[in-house]
């Protein structure tokens, strides 16, 4: 988070004291944010639909369902980085939601919830760095698959070459045994 891009972040939490506190943090901060505090995943869903948020934290248990939800939502999925917090967590739900794509899963201590502008920048970090290796992986794959196909493209022409050059050698064969033949006979 640079100096000159504000980042909007989209926080889901129905405590309104801990959005509260949060939203001091990022404030105290001073890292370029802007907070976007919903209280569930309805709300969130909403938003996202006019709303593009560079990074989503969302609570785990809110009162309409869970945070890891929004992992399967298309505009998420492989579009926004999402850290998942939680007062209660355990480690299934920890598995669950870094299988499902979070980039993060975050106790909410005191300590915690100090460290999250901390948090933020490291994620969108990571999820820059994840961008950018998935782009050029794929960058690499195509130039790959083009030097391949270059690759078959001239193999299938010095094929041709040979098979004419196996001929060419063929006639020579014959015309040399031709010419034996003639001077042994004279």
């Amino acid at each position: 988070m640079g100096n000159t891009k504000t980042v909007n972040i989209l926080f889901i939490e129905d405590d309104p004291s801990y959005a509260d506190l949060v939203r001091r943090i990022f404030q105290e901060d001073k890292s370029c944010c802007n907070l976007t505090v919903v209280g569930g995943i309805q709300e969130a869903k909403s938003h996202l639909d006019h709303m593009h948020p560079d990074l989503i934290i969302a609570d785990l248990r809110l009162p309409d369902g869970k945070g890891t939800e929004l992992l399967y939502d298309k505009r998420v999925k492989g579009q926004i980085p999402v850290v998942i917090i939680t007062g209660l967590g355990s480690e299934e739900d920890a598995v669950e939601a870094m299988k499902a794509g979070a980039l993060d899963y975050v106790i909410k201590t005191q300590e915690n919830s100090m460290y999250l502008p901390h948090l933020a920048r490291r994620t969108l970090r990571e999820w820059d760095n994840r961008t950018r290796h998935r782009l050029t992986k794929a960058m690499l794959e195509k130039t790959n698959d083009q030097l391949e196909y270059k690759v078959r493209l001239h193999t299938a022409k010095l094929e041709n070459e040979n098979i004419k050059l196996r001929g060419e050698i063929e006639e020579l064969k014959q015309t040399v045994k031709e010419l034996k033949r003639k001077t042994a006979i004279k």
